[in-house]
């Protein structure tokens, strides 16, 4: 699966840049098919666990996780009650760099959460391979790691 979500257009589910798509399909093909070490495709959610107030996510294919313009945006947590709202977010690069805290002050104990999830969302999450990021959501927090 190729991700589009940062080529895409609100009005139109047809990318109008058609050579994006191609290339990323391309990136997955070489690696797949032809068995190629590179980097072909975003940060894929793995892990999210709760601690101290917010949720801790971890990414596969996060090598260089950066954003675009700013703070990450396009995350949201939920309590027990799975009612999502919208949170703050930064890159933790006191870890592994492949974490992202997730944190919203009307959420003081957040057991999920999501990202990128309303149908055209702003989300500008990015590894090395300047490839975004995939859309998620957690389902059951587990122990922390």
């Amino acid at each position: 699966m190729a991700l589009t979500i940062d080529i895409g257009n609100e009005h139109d589910v047809h990318p109008a840049n058609k050579q994006a798509v191609g290339e990323r399909l391309s990136l997955l093909a070489r690696r797949i098919a032809y068995g190629e070490d590179i980097t072909a495709s975003g940060p894929l959610f793995r892990l999210a666990y709760p601690d101290h107030g917010a949720m801790h996510v971890w990414f596969d294919n996060a090598v260089g996780l950066h954003t675009k313009n700013g703070a990450p945006e396009g995350f949201e947590v939920a309590g027990p009650d799975r009612v999502f709202l919208r949170a703050n977010a930064h890159i933790d690069h006191d870890a592994s760099g492949n974490t992202i805290v997730v944190a919203s002050p009307a959420i003081p104990n957040p057991q999920y959460v999501r990202y990128a999830w309303p149908n055209f969302p702003q989300a500008n999450l990015y590894n090395g391979a300047n490839l975004p990021a995939s859309t998620f959501t957690s389902q059951q927090t587990p122990a922390q790691p």
